[in-house]
């Protein structure tokens, strides 16, 4: 067996999961807050450009990570429709029975937080707390589906 043979099997066994997961396969955002998309999310105070929701999906990676994506697009009121952006987060998640545990490292203002997900046939309901300091904080409801 050649040496790239050798470490090509070596790396591959690297990414084979230690347990059985239920958690598995690409899930599409279908609904926010029980309402479709696009989903109003931020009104910009005074001007009035508003940012949507659009999209996005929860594709489950190997080795206890998932990949989550959202899709936005901003109104402006002085430009109208801009295009569509995309952001894409690679994070670690555990799993706990029926519910599995989206884990966000701290980035720039944005402190460390879990995502709480319950897993229910194909659909996915990733519930979110948003924390804005002085006791305000927002909880959203997002709904994927296989």
């Amino acid at each position: 067996m050649s040496a790239f043979a050798i470490i090509a099997a070596a790396a591959c066994s690297d990414d084979s999961p230690t347990a059985a997961s239920t958690f598995s396969g690409l899930f599409d955002l279908s609904t926010i807050d029980g309402l479709g998309l696009p989903y109003r999310s931020y009104v910009v105070p005074m001007t009035f450009d508003t940012l949507y929701i659009t999209g996005g999906e929860v594709r489950v990676l190997t080795r206890g990570r998932v990949s989550v994506v959202r899709r936005s697009r901003w109104h402006t009121a002085a430009a109208g429709p801009q295009s569509e952006i995309s952001d894409t987060v690679v994070l670690r998640y555990t799993e706990t029975g029926d519910r599995v545990l989206l884990e966000y490292p701290q980035f720039g203002a944005m402190a460390a937080h879990t995502d709480t997900a319950v897993l229910a046939g194909g659909a996915l309901t990733v519930r979110t707390l948003f924390d804005f300091g002085g006791g305000d904080i927002l909880v959203r409801v997002m709904a994927y589906s296989r």
